[in-house]
């Protein structure tokens, strides 16, 4: 077993499947699009969903099982391609600005260039051990982009970068590519978007989709613009009976000086198609509605994180899920940048740990169905404007019915194509988010390499919990 690796935010402890090899032969270049930017397209100005995410990367690792004598001319072909992609997704060649000097958040297109490192480490590739994968940040390229330190990113006179890539060669002649983007550049749809795109032009084919820029344009504020003074994060939230009940009942839990920083440990769990189907039919006992898939996860994942943190039955408890608009804001298919927000669902302890699965699994459809809609999105749009005209913004405000309350976080990344992305070599063996700087109750489901129906769970739980967690999650309710 590798030793522990601490990252510098004090918050996440992974073994450092490494063992502690440095990388070598660390080489950098910048990839800029093969045909340059038009000069009328230099400066993208981000919309105002994207504006929540401008601090943050989203960073992808795919694992590519080659040999020495096949892994020879791959990083050319990714270069070169990747010039290639750039010219369609231009902003990602560029560099992100936030709000400035009285000028807005955006994206510089000047054509700077993504930043491509090329590395090696003395290390079979097997050592990783993708069937319980930890977090590499090694392997990522943000701290050979000089930003070890993520989730804090420092200062950049000229702009972050808005793509960062890393190959990292192993002895056996593996690779893996490490990915990440800006998250104010585009979520995760659009992200992948770019991914699947560039793995199209590196094997010689058509783009299935062309990018559409026209963020700011497409996601407008209402004119004119309301007064929003309350977040819709908490005005819209969706309050379960037993939550009403105890709303402005609950006290804040006591300033003992006990409360201790979360060591994050973080998890890869494996449920297979048969056992996600136990869960949707326990959710279906006495259900009002056809419920999905993630209904029923995300109700498991819940209810024993609840268990887990002996969660009292006055107390709340409240799942946040991403939730994607474009449907709901009628944005085109290509549609290149954020249309991203979360849905919040508040439940009381009594309901999550006493209440039967479905009655629990039913809330959570019964707000996904109610709460996300056009407008929904447009108040949240609104209120993003109205408190940057303000000087106010700040998003997701503490509720004050519910102090002290504690989440549970769902992101939803099973549709987008992680084993999609074969640039001329073949599949990925396993392809990931390399999560990192994640907060204590943040679960990401992927898709398993091991079935189109599986699904990989990466739970952020505090080390204090997480064995317990472990236990309690592959208990399959029956």
């Amino acid at each position: 077993m590798g030793k522990e690796e601490k990252h510098e935010d004090a918050d996440i402890v992974s073994e450092d499947r490494l063992q502690g090899k440095q990388l070598e032969n660390v080489q950098k270049s910048y990839i800029k699009p093969s045909t340059a930017t038009p000069s009328e397209k230099e400066w993208l100005e981000l919309a105002v969903l994207d504006l929540i995410w401008v601090h943050f990367y989203t960073p992808v690792l795919c694992f590519y099982k080659l040999t020495p004598e096949s892994s020879v001319g791959v990083v050319q072909q990714l270069k070169d391609t990747l010039a290639d992609a750039l010219v369609l997704f231009y902003p990602l060649a560029g560099r992100v600005f936030g709000p400035r000097d009285g000028r807005p958040a955006s994206i510089h297109c000047n054509d700077a260039g993504a930043l491509f490192f090329e590395a090696s480490v003395d290390i079979e590739m097997a050592v990783l051990k993708t069937e319980d994968f930890q977090p590499q940040m090694k392997l990522s390229g943000l701290p050979a982009a000089g930003f070890g330190n993520y989730p804090s990113l420092p200062h950049v006179e000229d702009g972050l970068p808005a793509l960062i890539i890393q190959v990292t060669h192993f002895k056996c002649g593996g690779i893996t590519v490490g990915i990440n983007w800006s998250h104010a550049a585009g979520d995760g749809r659009a992200g992948f978007h770019f991914l699947k795109s560039w793995s199209e032009i590196a094997r010689g084919l058509e783009v299935t989709l062309l990018p559409d820029h026209r963020r700011a344009e497409l996601l407008k504020p209402s004119e004119p613009l309301p007064e929003m003074k309350q977040d819709p994060f908490i005005s819209s939230m969706y309050i379960s009976p037993g939550a009403h009940l105890i709303a402005g009942k609950v006290k804040p839990p006591p300033k003992d000086g006990s409360d201790k920083v979360a060591i994050l440990a973080p998890k890869t769990i494996e449920f297979t198609k048969d056992e996600i189907a136990m869960l949707k039919k326990k959710g279906m006992e006495k259900a009002e509605q056809q419920l999905s898939r993630a209904d029923c996860l995300s109700n498991h994942i819940l209810r024993n994180v609840a268990r887990v943190r002996n969660l009292q039955a006055e107390s709340p408890i409240r799942l946040c899920v991403l939730v994607e608009g474009r449907k709901q804001l009628s944005l085109p298919p290509g549609y290149f940048g954020n249309a991203i927000s979360m849905l919040c669902v508040v439940f009381s302890g009594d309901e999550v740990l006493n209440q039967p699965f479905s009655t629990t699994a039913n809330v959570i459809h019964k707000a996904v169905a109610t709460v996300i809609t056009r407008q929904w999105y447009q108040n949240m749009i609104n209120f993003i404007t109205y408190g940057i005209r303000m000087g106010t913004f700040r998003p997701v405000l503490e509720d004050e019915r519910f102090p002290g309350m504690k989440n549970v976080s769902i992101s939803y990344l099973n549709r987008f194509p992680y084993y999609e992305l074969d640039f001329g070599f073949g599949i990925p063996a396993y392809s990931v988010r390399n999560t990192m700087g994640a907060r204590e109750g943040l679960f990401f489901v992927l898709p398993s390499p091991h079935g189109k129906e599986d699904l990989s769970v990466m739970a952020n739980m505090d080390s204090d919990h997480m064995p317990g967690f472990l236990s309690m999650v592959r208990d399959i309710p029956e």
